[in-house]
Order: structure tokens, then sequence, then C-alpha cells
């Protein structure tokens, strides 16, 4: 009898214990819960901060804190921010078999920040850290773009790439080349224990430089293509026109990634608004070498051909306009186009209708139309060719 007794207190035991389940075990439910919010990153990952995480996420990802217990996997650095409330889940990283990495967003200015937070399975944290670098942010005379860069052997960089233009002590544009720095940071994230991450580094570039580049300029140069569309001529073109129904404001920066600054002419950087600039368009036809169109900014966008090797070295850069309107008071009317025929040929004018005499009195005169135009020809392998500027007047 002592034995069934035994036996009895021992199952009555087993019987209360399964109705009761410790507290790792709920915190290992609820954690695995939590995980469910957050979506598979892919890799690699690339995510240009400023631009991917800006202020307009709003509902696009789920609160991280939707359940009273959420609050157990948000570090107390967070939870004491002003706007933990508005923490959002972005993603957790494939390899899920002895960690969990998942990546929060929270709301820094007018963006919002990626950071990296490592679970056990059972939803302990083992570390925080921030993965961008930090300090973008809008300054006179200063324009900065954040890129990340997570691979599929997990290593990481991060880059704040700093674009500070020449001015004079009021912060007015004047002549001269932008310097360029890079705040990088480098690393790996284990799948077996804490992610190790570099100290922060500065470095000054010059275009053209690679040493910020996480991988080749080969590939640096494919990813930057991949902003533009690729159209296959006739086109044409016209002041702040569209492409496949996108205005020209419509498409991405051109400095958008740290990275695009090595296809970018010096002499073009020289410009107070190049920063301004936009990716347009890449002509079909890329057996030998690339000819793209991108978009320079002055009182409006005007298109710049610019042909690079297959490796992303620029051959030649030109602009494709034959002027730009002004505002002559005598000027009444005033039109630019440019056009790229089906053999490659260019055509390029811009038409000005002026009344002459000018003078209010004069008014029954009639009036003068002068075209500005230039011709070319893009060769399929290098350098294109284009006419002087040419006039033509009409009297009409």
């Amino acid at each position: 009898m002592k034995y069934l007794a035994a036996l009895v207190v021992v199952f009555f035991f087993s019987c209360n214990s399964s109705n009761n389940p410790s507290k790792a075990d709920l915190q290992k439910a609820a954690f695995s819960n939590y995980v469910k919010k957050f979506k598979v990153i892919n890799l690699p990952m690339r995510v240009a901060q400023n631009v991917d995480f800006d202020e307009n996420l709003g509902g696009t990802f789920k609160d991280i804190i939707t359940l009273p217990g959420d609050t157990i996997f948000l570090d107390s650095i967070f939870r004491k921010l002003d706007q933990f409330n508005y923490v959002k889940c972005y993603g957790f990283l494939p390899d899920t078999d002895n960690l969990v990495h998942l990546i929060w967003l929270a709301p820094v200015a007018s963006s919002y920040a990626p950071c990296l937070v490592t679970f056990t399975k059972q939803g302990e944290e083992i570390s925080e850290d921030w993965l961008g670098v930090g300090g973008c942010g809008p300054d006179p005379c200063f324009h900065c773009s954040e890129t990340i860069v997570l691979k599929k052997d997990y290593t990481f960089y991060a880059a704040d790439t700093n674009f500070y233009e020449p001015c004079d002590d009021y912060n007015r544009p004047i002549a001269g080349k932008p310097r360029i720095t890079v705040n990088y940071k480098t690393g790996i994230l284990s799948h077996t224990g804490k992610p190790q991450f570099s100290d922060l580094k500065e470095i000054e570039v010059q275009a053209g430089s690679t040493d910020t580049m996480p991988d080749s300029k080969e590939m640096a140069f494919q990813r930057f293509l991949k902003n533009f569309i690729v159209i296959t001529p006739p086109v044409n073109l016209a002041d702040n026109g569209s492409i496949n129904g996108k205005g020209y404001e419509d498409f991405p920066d051109f400095l958008s990634d740290p990275g695009n600054a090595l296809f970018m002419d010096t002499k073009f950087m020289e410009r107070s608004m190049y920063k301004e600039a936009k990716c347009f368009i890449v002509l079909s036809d890329t057996e030998n070498c690339y000819h793209v169109i991108w978009l320079a900014p002055a009182s409006i966008y005007y298109p710049v051909l610019t042909t690079y090797s297959k490796t992303g070295d620029i051959i030649s850069s030109n602009d494709l306009t034959a002027g730009e309107c002004g505002g002559d008071e005598c000027l009444e009317d005033c039109k630019d186009t440019e056009s790229i025929s089906k053999d490659y040929t260019t055509y390029s004018a811009i038409i000005m209708t002026y009344r002459e005499p000018c003078d209010s009195l004069y008014m029954q005169h009639k009036p003068t139309i002068t075209t500005m135009y230039k011709t070319g020809k893009i060769t399929h392998s290098g350098n294109p060719v284009f006419s002087k500027l040419l006039t033509k007047i009409v009297h009409k």
C-alpha cells in the first residue's frame, strides 16, 4: 500500500505541474507569439534609412506593443523613450536555430532608426545595438545619406555619407567642390552569441574612390542602374515631363545611396544644387556601354547624358539641353525639347518667342521666334558626339 500511496502522490504533483506551467514556459510561449508580429527578412538586406524608413512609414509595420506581456521584451532603454509606444516591428533574420535576431524601428526625428535585438529561443535578451551610424539630418550647406547592408553571411556594414557644400559665412553656396566624408562601421552577427561591431570610423573620400564600399564598384554600379527606367528609343523629353506616368519629381534621388557619388561627374558636383539631382532613364542598348540620362536641378530639371563603361567608369557627361528658358520681360513664350531617335541621333532645342520691338506701344508688331538647337549622335560603343549650338531666327 505504501508503494501505491507514493505513486498517487507522484501522479498528483505531475498533474499539478502540467496544469501550472513554469515561468520560463510562459515566457517562451509569449515570446513565440511576439515574434509572429515580425516578418522574415530575406538576405541580403540593403536599406537607405532616410528613404526606406522615413517618417511616412506610418501603419506599414505593426506596433511593437500590442499585448500587455509584450513589454517584457522591450528593453528598459526603450521604455524610457517618450515615444516607445510608436516603436515598430520590422523583421527577424532567417536563422533561428540557436538565437532570434529581431529588428525594431524606433522613431527619431523625421525617420525610424533600426535597432537589432538578439534573444535566446526562450525570449531572454542577449544584446541590443543600433544598426545605423546616426547623425544624418538636415543642415545648411549639408546633405547626407545613411545606408545599412546585411549580407547572407551575416556580415554587416553601415555608412553615413556626408556632403558638405562650399559656403560662405552666411551659408550661401559658393564655387568649389564639395567635401565628402563617410562615417562607417562593420560587424558580424553571430549565429550563436552576441553580435560584434567595429568602432565608428571616419574617412574623407574623393569621387571615384571605392574605399567606403561594402562590395565591389561593379556591384555598386549595377545597384545604381536599378534606379533608372530602361527605355528603347525613340524618346522625347520636355520641361518637367514624364516617363511611364512618372513626373521628374517622382524619380529617386541620385545620391540616395552613398555609393552613387562614385558615378556623378565631379564637374556637376561643383554646382550648388547637385544634391537634388534625380535618376531618370537608361537607354536599352547596353552591349558595350551604358548611356544614362539623369536630371540636374536648376530653375527646372534638365537632362544630362552620362556614358559609362561596363564597370561604371565615366566616359563622358554632356548636357542634353540646348539652353534654359530665362525671365526676359520681352519673352512671351519659351519651350524646351530634347529627343533621341531610334538610330540614336539626338536633337535638342529651345524655342523662344519674343515681342519686337519690346515696348507696349508697339504690341501690334509681329513676334520674332528664335530657335537655339544642337544635334548629336550617341554611339553604341563610346563617346557621344554633339554639334555646336546653332541659332535660327524667324520673323513672323
